[in-house]
């Protein structure tokens, strides 16, 4: 199955297990593409929105794709008091929109999953002159020593594919975005900035969020389920709470006219 629709199969506990993006985030990229209120914005991949809604609350008119019908619906049910963000069920890559128009384009935790061939030339035509694409991602910090400690052996008996990067450090400086801003040739240099911020995890709330995430998605529950009770195990045994800590990445450059 397409891991898009892999997400919409997961929707509610989507909604309920990932996190908000931080505010100061918002505030630059608003500042950045000088955005005022009623200013047209275009989301790719808004998931249940939980990006959208901080930019709705803004005051920014907010046309939101996502492929997801499940995904879409709880993302309307979010976004219900603000008559300025509409939600439209689509990829991007099939959406026929009017050029020109948006001020800025962002993508919260999507990019990585949008064609390669069609991304930024269409982010590009999307944008009015001065327009700003904003890319950006969580990526988890490594795991607290004793959770960590806790974790290697249940991952080297269980999953050891998932014992690695986490997926998510795609977004960091270092990964891949910076160059491919340089080599679509569609925009002005990109800007990075990082946003540190930190959630108390229990048993539960872990494995409901790892349950949102890829990696997790593509094992077999034969082989997903006893690594999610062993890991519950765990952190209980831990304590049952530690503090997992993580880093936002953002990514912004205006459009080249």
């Amino acid at each position: 199955m397409n891991q898009l629709f892999a997400f919409d199969e997961v929707a509610e506990l989507y909604d309920a297990a990932r996190a908000d993006y931080p505010a100061a985030l918002v505030a630059d990229v608003i500042a950045a593409a000088d955005l005022v209120s009623d200013d047209a914005v275009l989301e790719i991949g808004c998931g249940t929105g939980q990006a959208t809604l901080a930019f709705a609350r803004r005051g920014c008119d907010i046309v939101a794709l996502e492929p997801g019908a499940a995904l879409a619906r709880l993302a309307r049910r979010r976004l219900a008091a603000y008559p300025n963000a509409a939600v439209v069920e689509t990829a991007f890559e099939d959406w026929r929109m009017e050029a020109g128009v948006f001020r800025a384009v962002i993508a919260a935790q999507s990019w990585h999953w949008l064609d390669p061939a069609v991304r930024f030339a269409k982010a590009a035509r999307a944008l009015c002159p001065g327009g700003v694409l904003a890319i950006f991602g969580h990526v988890p910090l490594p795991w607290p020593a004793p959770i960590e400690r806790a974790f290697a052996p249940i991952f080297a008996r269980l999953a050891p594919e998932l014992w690695v990067e986490p997926a998510e450090a795609w977004y960091r400086p270092e990964g891949p975005l910076a160059a491919l801003f340089v080599a679509c040739g569609r925009f002005g240099q990109a800007e990075h900035r990082a946003y540190p911020w930190s959630v108390v995890r229990t048993a539960r709330s872990l494995t409901d969020y790892l349950r949102t995430t890829s990696p997790y998605q593509r094992l077999t529950p034969e082989r997903r389920e006893p690594l999610l009770r062993a890991l519950e195990q765990a952190v209980d045994a831990a304590g049952g709470a530690f503090e997992h800590r993580w880093e936002t990445h953002l990514h912004l450059a205006p459009r080249r006219d």
